[in-house]
């Protein structure tokens, strides 16, 4: 189990990472996305049709999708010692992993957003850590992963109601997956929200905010984003003060988020990939005040 994080102090980290290996290549996830590491199964096949999915395992009387890694990241497939357990949302499915090696603990601020070579090359990569000039860790974009295999859709009926009004309202949403910044974008676009400025990283929302305070409604954040986490962002907006509603929206564990975002001044929370409960949650604290 992870150790508690996001108690940011100066010089103290703020993000547990595993680390794994995949064709000699340092990945790593959020150790709160990770529910459990096992050694390999046998696996079965699975009527999902999507060729990253490799078939089913049967983990304690539950069927878990098993994906495969180094299709997935286009590189040479090796011999899976590990299967890594990740729990997303209402989703749980396996990675295969090469080896796994340790937890490194890390600052957000230590996080940048890949170039445009290292996406085209890493479309599953969110951010990545350097430690050095040979230790570079790539961090595992889950929610891309999540995307490519049950693809997000959203009913134009629902988003009908209210549309003019919602149109009034300026939001930031703070994301660093690009598949997730174009699936909440388009969705809450669509649905009459079309003032929304996007950042990747939290600082560069924070100085955005305190620029703009009376022009921004509502920020909606991720919370392990680079440079400055969701958590830490809040802080920073709480001790102003700002009475800016704030409204977590990450795959993180509910418990996790209640808590601490109760305490730094998050105003709610909705599970990833929930995007009509965002909505609904963006009408009570806008359209509905």
């Amino acid at each position: 189990m992870a150790q508690p994080i996001f108690t940011t102090q100066e010089n103290r980290y703020d993000q547990e990472i595993l680390v794994f290996l995949l064709n000699n290549q340092w990945y790593g996830l959020n150790v709160l996305k990770v529910k459990e590491i096992i050694r390999p199964m046998t696996i079965h096949m699975s009527p999902n049709q999507n060729t990253m999915v490799e078939g089913i395992i049967r983990l304690r009387d539950q069927a878990v999708p098993v994906l495969n890694t180094y299709q997935l990241l286009q590189i040479e497939e090796e011999s899976a010692k590990y299967f890594i357990i990740i729990e997303h949302g209402d989703k749980t499915f396996a990675l295969k992993a090469t080896d796994v090696s340790k937890i490194e603990r890390i600052q957000s601020k230590d996080m940048h957003i890949p170039d445009a070579l290292s996406q085209e090359k890493d479309a599953f990569v969110s951010s990545v850590v350097t430690f050095n000039e040979e230790h570079i860790l790539y961090l595992f974009d889950v929610e891309q992963v999540i995307h490519v295999i049950h693809p997000t859709h959203f009913e134009e009926d629902f988003i009908e109601e209210y549309q003019s009004e919602r149109s009034r309202f300026s939001l930031v949403l703070i994301e660093d997956s690009p598949t997730m910044q174009l699936i909440i974008s388009e969705a809450l676009r669509d649905a009459g929200y079309e003032q929304i400025t996007i950042f990747t990283n939290g600082e560069e929302a924070w100085q955005y905010v305190e620029e703009q305070e009376e022009t921004v409604d509502l920020c909606i954040t991720d919370i392990d984003v680079p440079l400055l986490n969701g958590f830490d962002f809040t802080k920073k907006v709480r001790n102003v003060p700002l009475a800016l509603p704030i409204i977590s929206f990450s795959s993180l564990h509910a418990h996790v988020m209640l808590q601490k975002g109760k305490q730094v001044g998050i105003n709610e929370h909705v599970q990833k990939p929930d995007i009509k409960q965002l909505l609904r949650t963006l009408d009570t604290y806008l359209v509905h005040q």
